[in-house]
């Protein structure tokens, strides 16, 4: 007989509101429930067996070096199945915690740092930034804790900004765009879930020296696992949006890779019994083996009104969703550019006969990053700007975060798009004619997400294309 479904509620409804009462009154079961089942899992991390915590963090990835072990280094990002297999994840992690505080009912926490109603929603909660806490009376150490150097920022209020993931109506698109989930193509550029808020708010609190900001430690922060579980619930709250469609439902799609979906299966914990979820058990978390669902699943009014707009046909370029994909054409391309390593812009100047636009300033621009690498550990975010030409002012035409590019392995890559779009009213208030372009990437340094020197990125190829 299936048990009950579980709610997963908001970390902050859930929390006492303040570092002094975090430190000294009684948490909410949840919250409590939580730091029983880390310190549990901490404890056996001695033994390493596949309920501790290391060996749940390792799962995700680990630090070079670490022992080889078939269940570690899992994390599929940058993928099409970053979604589903970060909800097996999570299940099992839930599970696991259930098992080791002997409640069954127990529900993972997620934090919404989009809420617009809640004044401290972009702020790590005190439940996690205490480093004592008090149970039946007694001062003990917060196992939820974690150190200004492990875990120094919080999310910044434009990488929560939820419109550029909502407003996709597929889960797939064909490069250059992206769908919420992923692309159609190769398996090296994210989602746009995944770009944002994922990939930013991972660098915001892990800044230049924490566990958020790298693959290889993420886990090993408890603020980790309601990170993702907050991602995990914006996947309920795009699929009920009017107009969402799933993979396996929107057309189009190979044949090839709705048979590679639908055949998925994740396995965790212990490799001689392991946990596995089937991709058909992870379509609806209320039913078995899942039991959950999220307390809050609507977009904030604005948000909603915004999104509804813009898949009916508003704003131009990579924004408009509609059933027919549109085609690009690349305009021009350039080879070898390396950024960062010297702190200096690199702009690139695409003259008339490279851009090639014959018919004038184009509808929509979108400008395509590809094969790009990290020389070292580098976790940052990177401006993308424009100009009419070579001197004229320039223009931000977006961003990108490359959290998840370690250096390693040698041919690892990623592939970013930057729309820039809402740039060509500026560019032509520049007397920009269509027929020349300059773009330049350069590390936001402000950031925090990489320390000067190590934020150097290699792209193979920087592409602008137009709507045809």
């Amino acid at each position: 007989m299936a048990g009950a479904v579980r709610i997963r509620d908001d970390v902050w409804k859930l929390s006492v509101g303040t570092l002094a009462a975090a430190r000294t009154q009684p948490w909410d079961p949840v919250l409590d429930g939580y730091a029983r089942g880390v310190e549990a899992m901490v404890a056996r991390d001695d033994a390493l067996t596949a309920d501790s915590w290391l060996w749940a963090a390792n799962t995700h990835n680990a630090p070079p070096g670490t022992p080889a072990n078939p269940m570690w280094k899992q994390c599929a990002h940058h993928k099409r199945f970053f979604l589903p297999w970060h909800r097996g994840y999570l299940a099992w992690f839930e599970a696991t915690i259930q098992t080791l505080i002997g409640d069954d009912d127990w529900a993972l926490p997620y934090w919404d740092y989009s809420d617009p109603n809640n004044p401290n929603a972009l702020k790590v909660p005190p439940e996690f930034k205490t480093d004592k806490r008090t149970v039946n009376g007694v001062l003990v150490d917060n196992p939820l804790f974690l150190s200004t150097q492990d875990r120094p920022g919080q999310p910044d209020p434009l990488d929560v900004d939820l419109l550029p993931a909502m407003t996709p109506r597929f889960f797939v698109r064909r490069p250059p765009a992206t769908g919420f989930g992923g692309s159609d193509g190769p398996e090296n550029r994210g989602g746009a879930v995944e770009t944002q808020p994922h990939d930013f708010v991972h660098g915001d609190i892990g800044g230049g020296t924490g566990f958020m900001r790298t693959t290889t430690l993420a886990a090993r922060d408890p603020i980790f696992w309601l990170h993702h579980a907050n991602i995990d619930r914006l996947w309920e709250v795009w699929h009920k949006l009017p107009g969402s469609v799933e993979l396996i439902n929107q057309g189009g799609v190979p044949a090839a890779t709705v048979t590679e979906w639908n055949s998925a299966a994740f396995a965790f914990g212990d490799p001689g019994a392991p946990v596995v979820y089937q991709m058909h058990q992870l379509a609806d978390t209320t039913a078995d083996p899942l039991r959950y669902r999220y307390r809050d699943t609507d977009l904030p009014p604005n948000v909603l009104a915004a999104v509804t707009a813009r898949r009916q046909g508003g704003p131009m370029g990579l924004d408009e969703h509609t059933p027919r994909e549109r085609r690009w054409d690349p305009l021009a391309a350039t080879e070898g550019v390396d950024v960062g390593t010297d702190g200096a812009q690199r702009a690139l100047q695409f003259d008339a006969g490279q851009l090639g636009l014959a018919g004038g300033v184009p509808s929509a621009l979108v400008i395509e990053l590809t094969g790009v690498r990290a020389a070292a550990d580098c976790h940052n975010v990177y401006f993308v700007d424009v100009a009419a030409r070579d001197g004229a002012p320039t223009h931000r035409a977006g961003r990108f975060s490359t959290f998840g590019l370690s250096g390693t392995p040698a041919d690892e890559e990623r592939d970013y798009v930057v729309d820039a779009s809402a740039a060509i009213p500026a560019l032509v208030a520049d007397n920009w004619n269509g027929r020349g372009l300059v773009v330049a990437v350069s590390p936001d340094r402000e950031s925090g997400g990489s320390s000067e020197g190590d934020d150097g990125i290699q792209i193979r190829q920087i592409t602008v294309l137009s709507p045809r």
